[in-house]
């Protein structure tokens, strides 16, 4: 086969050629039976074949379940097999029997040593008479043979399927990454708080922050890279990850745990005390009231100018009683029954009037106790989840199981703890569904 570019056997596993065309399936197959065995990614044979990605791994499955390939994994491995169909031998210029088969298109040689002989043969006889399924492909003049292809980015190595001749998508794979990275984000910022929460100074509040964020880093790679080593037959090195990675799991667990523990411990006694000072308050209320309903208050009040008129008869009565008890007579007799009775209804007075200052004081607490109640919120239970979950396990357990709020709250937050140590193993499980 005459191909659109030029390669050896000391050409690196990154360099293909660029080219100029798309082939043909029948070149395409040609091309992969002439190199044997290579171990390349689909994306690289797309970008030499000129083929979109989809196309190429459909190809490639469809060759693998028809036996002419054999593949694995996320790294095609790819074998050239040989057709039943056998033409008649020939001889190479080296004395060695050629054999060509119909099914691949191209002469080789019995023996590995005059590959490169009868290379040349074939290539001879392809310009004497082309293959009717292979047409020959020329580069232009000014065309470089061999372009060494960059190294993959993070982002192919993360979402190599998003790539600009490829429709496939793995949507399964994106949203868990998505979710994880998210998670992990989550995680991230909680142990820097709690990180940053132990520190008087803020040197010190940005060292524990650091300190623990590289952890959670730690934990969140690991996982991964420990899967990747023990694929590589690393077996030991891997062994060592995982250990590591325990560790660091561990360690972001404690982080998040004391994280939890503080928030959620803070926010559970201020809905506490915001039930109990609403309780408070309603109790209040309830006495105010209860003294309002106590006092008995007249029908009218004196106003002001009533009261001083009483108390200038008053005055006046007292001063007339003393110039004429100085001899006791029924006069004198007169004029006391009468100061006494002036004095009984000026206290009465003083005392309506007080009772009705009592009565409008006591009103006023109690509105503003009651818009106090209004704008506080209304909370009946500091934790209603960990109670309302407490119950709900009671009645499922028909009375056997009568857990504590306080043992509810503490497995839940284990369980958050567990789910914020968890980014690292979705990651990980994305990878493996990519490769699988």
């Amino acid at each position: 086969m005459v191909e659109q570019y030029t390669t050896t056997n000391h050409t690196p596993d990154n360099v293909v050629a660029l080219p100029t065309q798309q082939f043909s399936d029948e070149q395409a197959l040609a091309w992969l039976r002439e190199r044997g065995r290579i171990t390349v990614p689909a994306s690289h044979l797309a970008r030499a074949w000129g083929w979109p990605e989809r196309r190429t791994r459909r190809k490639l499955d469809s060759w693998n379940r028809a036996a002419l390939i054999r593949r694995k994994g996320k790294l095609i491995a790819v074998v050239a097999m040989k057709s039943d169909t056998r033409v008649p031998a020939r001889r190479t210029p080296n004395g060695h029997a050629q054999t060509q088969y119909a099914a691949v298109g191209c002469a080789t040689s019995d023996t590995n040593v005059a590959h490169q002989l009868d290379t040349q043969t074939f290539l001879k006889r392809a310009s004497a008479k082309p293959s009717p399924q292979i047409a020959p492909l020329k580069l232009p003049a000014d065309a470089k043979p061999l372009v060494p292809l960059p190294p993959l980015t993070v982002t192919e190595r993360l979402a190599s399927d998003l790539g600009h001749h490829s429709a496939r998508i793995d949507y399964v794979s994106a949203s868990g990454r998505v979710l994880a990275i998210g998670l992990a984000v989550v995680g991230l910022t909680a142990n820097a708080t709690f990180g940053a929460s132990m520190g008087n100074t803020v040197w010190q509040q940005t060292l524990y922050a650091l300190l623990w964020v590289s952890i959670d880093g730690i934990a969140l790679w690991l996982p991964s890279m420990a899967v990747q080593l023990w694929r590589s037959q690393h077996r030991s090195l891997s062994a060592a990850a995982w250990v590591i990675c325990a560790g660091a799991i561990y360690a972001s667990a404690l982080s998040a745990n004391g994280f939890l523990s503080s928030t959620v411990g803070s926010t559970i006694a201020q809905r506490q005390e915001s039930a109990d000072h609403r309780n408070r308050l309603a109790k209040h209320k309830k006495e105010l009231e209860r003294d309002l309903a106590a006092i008995q208050l007249p029908a009218t009040i004196a106003a002001d100018a009533g009261i001083a008129t009483l108390e200038a008869a008053v005055k006046s009565k007292a001063e007339a009683r003393e110039r004429e008890c100085l001899r006791r007579g029924p006069i004198c007799h007169q004029y006391e029954n009468e100061e006494t009775e002036l004095r009984r209804q000026l206290t009465d007075t003083h005392a309506s009037r007080a009772a009705h200052e009592r009565a409008d004081k006591l009103k006023a607490e109690i509105t503003a106790d009651q818009h106090t109640i209004d704008a506080s919120p209304t909370i009946t239970n500091a934790d209603p989840q960990a109670t309302s979950m407490a119950a709900f396990l009671q009645w499922a357990s028909f009375g056997r199981l009568g857990p504590s709020t306080n043992a509810v709250a503490a497995s839940r937050i284990g369980v958050v703890v567990i789910f914020l140590a968890l980014p690292g193993f979705l990651l990980m499980l994305c990878g493996l569904r990519r490769t699988a």
